[in-house]
């Protein structure tokens, strides 16, 4: 589904949101305050943890998998970014 930026916010106060968003947009600001708004409403979720990957030309994508894979019983929720 394509939302825009003014349509975010509302988005994510239903209760059926998305686990994986992906921002795209010419405006790097806009772009900014989007992930925000999507890290503000996961947190308030109880997401506590935080993974970035920064992919160049050579990432190794089973480091995602890995990361995924590693969860325990008493592991936090996990916002994983790209």
């Amino acid at each position: 589904m394509r939302l825009h930026p003014d349509q975010l916010d509302t988005h994510l106060k239903r209760l059926n949101t998305t686990p994986i968003y992906f921002v795209s947009g010419d405006e790097p600001l806009q772009k900014l305050e989007c992930i925000d708004l999507i890290r503000k409403h996961y947190r308030g979720q109880g997401y506590d943890e935080r993974i970035i990957f920064n992919v160049d030309k050579s990432f190794n994508w089973n480091s995602i998998s890995e990361a995924t894979r590693n969860l325990s019983l008493f592991s936090s929720q996990r916002i994983i970014e790209l």
